[in-house]
């Protein structure tokens, strides 16, 4: 459960560490896995010397930044129609833009299946709506290519 002042590890490499919830998008109750979220980057990782520009890899947020993030992992279990409970060691984030397109090229660590969303339209109802969605398996916008895929 994610709510006001929950700090989240961020697992893209957009430049943020860790980021803290504001608020939660469209909802009146703690996010849970694969709601939207609005944070502010609390720290920034350091992608080597700060005046070399020849490195490949930029920071694209900075310390106090505001931006909107889904909930990949949450610390609060999960119980799934098959009677398995899911459960992580920490919060995870991964920060997207206001359309929905993640800011990051990469994601690092694990995410859950049930995350069922098309980080393209920032909703799980749009794959549904074409048949892409598996039950069982999420349905995700691959990042570089732009094209939607399976996650196991």
């Amino acid at each position: 459960m994610i709510q006001l002042k929950t700090m989240l590890n961020c697992i893209d490499n957009s430049g943020a560490a860790v980021v803290e919830c504001v608020n939660v998008l469209k909802k009146k109750t703690p996010a849970r896995v694969g709601d939207r979220i609005v944070v502010v980057v609390q720290k920034q990782r350091n992608f080597g010397p700060e005046n070399s520009t020849n490195s490949g890899i930029a920071n694209k947020v900075r310390r106090g930044d505001i931006r909107h993030a889904v909930v990949v992992r949450a610390k609060k279990e999960i119980q799934r129609p098959d009677g398995s409970v899911v459960k992580f060691d920490d919060n995870a984030c991964v920060l997207v833009n206001k359309s929905g397109d993640p800011i990051g090229t990469r994601l690092n660590g694990q995410s859950t299946s049930a995350v069922g969303l098309c980080l393209k339209h920032g909703t799980n109802s749009c794959c549904r709506s074409r048949r892409r969605r598996i039950t069982g398996k999420a349905v995700v916008q691959d990042s570089v290519s732009g094209t939607h895929a399976r996650v196991k």
